[in-house]
């Protein structure tokens, strides 16, 4: 899934919103002292001003200084800027590309407790970057940040406005990015995983319910085009409507007009009125939920 570490690249580096006031950008470290300095008063900060110079355009755009502030903060041990050196180090973009430093950081971050690099340790696991392949340890690690290692951090009861409707538990607490990558397995299954529609499912809706496009996707193709685990073209009109609203793939619109065609007049105002439900669900779960424990 290229396209996932793409997107990591982009949403991943970006951290948390900052608990301390920004740095000085009028007095940005630019010297190796200044930047340790900086990274030790407050590493989180450093890490996202590292990005922005990054993503920055014009003369304001310093690639390589960004760089230099983002390894500055994971020197100083902040497991965020650690992961997303060791994204930049995968993907080989901005700098030579160093697998075996990625997995290394990746690693890192992983037994910091940070669950995106939970996540891309399965990826890595799972296409042998860095590391021979391995489905096990892929499952492994895909699981641990799928699940945030089992264990909530909110009560149960918390989270019963950000359940499907049929659903009377699931996963919101976990990351997107290993739920799909799980649900991929158990659709196509693998060596580690048997092949497991319903299963594959509950891990798409996981993550669909907090607006993975990826996942409502595959849950509209599973639904209205495939018809495994069953046929229901209500909710995959739903879904498949949803998706193409959080991304702008040309295939999610494709899946969308196919779905549509199919619907049953009797079926359209339902499958409409399901949209605007699951809307209002993920528009609320991505208000109400953090996605980023960090």
């Amino acid at each position: 899934m290229e396209q996932w570490i793409q997107l990591a690249l982009v949403v991943g580096l970006l951290g948390t919103s900052c608990s301390k006031p920004p740095l000085n950008t009028d007095a940005e470290p630019s010297t190796d002292a200044e930047l340790r300095a900086h990274a030790k008063e407050d590493p989180q900060a450093l890490n996202r001003l590292g990005w922005q110079k990054i993503q920055a355009k014009g003369e304001e755009r310093d690639i390589d200084q960004g760089i230099a502030m983002i390894r500055a903060a994971a020197e100083a041990g902040y497991a965020k800027a650690i992961y997303n050196l060791a994204l930049i180090e995968q993907e080989g973009q901005w700098v030579e590309k160093d697998l075996d430093a990625a997995f290394d950081g990746m690693m890192r971050a992983s037994r910091m407790g940070l669950i995106e690099a939970k996540a891309a340790l399965g990826f890595m696991y799972e296409r042998g970057l860095g590391v021979p392949p391995d489905p096990d340890e892929a499952l492994y690690w895909y699981e641990e940040a799928a699940t945030y290692g089992k264990a909530s951090p909110r009560s149960k009861a918390h989270y019963t406005k950000n359940l499907l409707p049929h659903r009377q538990e699931q996963y919101l607490h976990g990351d997107r990015d290993a739920q799909f990558m799980l649900g991929r397995m158990s659709e196509t299954g693998t060596p580690s995983v048997p092949m497991d529609a319903e299963q594959a499912l509950l891990w798409y809706e996981d993550a669909a319910v907090r607006g993975d496009a990826a996942s409502e996707h595959q849950i509209a193709v599973m639904l209205g085009i495939h018809g495994v685990p069953r046929v229901d073209r209500v909710s995959a009109y739903a879904w498949a409507r949803l998706a193409t609203t959080h991304s702008s793939v040309k295939e999610y619109d494709q899946t969308l007009q196919t779905i549509e065609t199919a619907l049953l007049p009797t079926e359209r105002s339902r499958a409409e009125s399901y949209f605007d439900t699951l809307a209002d669900l993920v528009a609320y779960n991505l208000q109400d939920l953090r996605l980023d424990p960090q």
